[in-house]
């Protein structure tokens, strides 16, 4: 898919609780907005690193290694983000919870979001700039098969 990362902040994680899905959650909705007719768009945290998507968790990967923003972001733990993370690691794939920023994303190898409804999400670009040569890239397609093993 193509995202889209917006000017709408996410709010600080002691706002409250990532954990806690609410449909209040005001900045969700204002992002999506702004996302126009976007599958999904990414949101940059008051730090100014990318968070999350709007319903998804975002993952990418440089030289072989899996990265995703930590949980102190303020993101959302999802259970296909935990079982994404386990399935990396059992496949031996290096792993690291660190904050990116946008131009980081723009020159991974690959990209893709999850949830529990789409599972993993391979992202061709981002803002118009195209993602790693293959999509999905290798390490994404090992944990497509790692995963839909899982559920077989």
């Amino acid at each position: 898919i193509s995202v889209r990362t917006v000017a709408v902040r996410w709010p600080q994680a002691e706002a409250g609780p990532a954990q806690a899905k609410a449909s209040e959650r005001l900045s969700g909705v204002l992002a999506r907005l702004e996302g126009g007719d976007s599958v999904e768009v990414l949101r940059v945290g008051p730090h100014g690193y990318l968070t999350e998507g709007t319903a998804s968790n975002l993952f990418m990967v440089r030289a072989g290694r899996l990265q995703t923003p930590p949980a102190w972001l303020g993101v959302l733990e999802g259970v296909t983000r935990a079982e994404i993370l386990r399935q990396a690691r059992a496949l031996r794939i290096p792993v690291l919870e660190a904050p990116f920023t946008r131009h980081e994303l723009f020159n991974a190898d690959e990209a893709f979001l999850t949830n529990a409804l789409m599972g993993i999400l391979p992202i061709r670009e981002v803002d118009n700039r195209k993602i790693g040569a293959r999509i999905p890239g290798p390490v994404t397609r090992r944990l497509i098969k790692a995963l839909e093993k899982q559920e077989g």
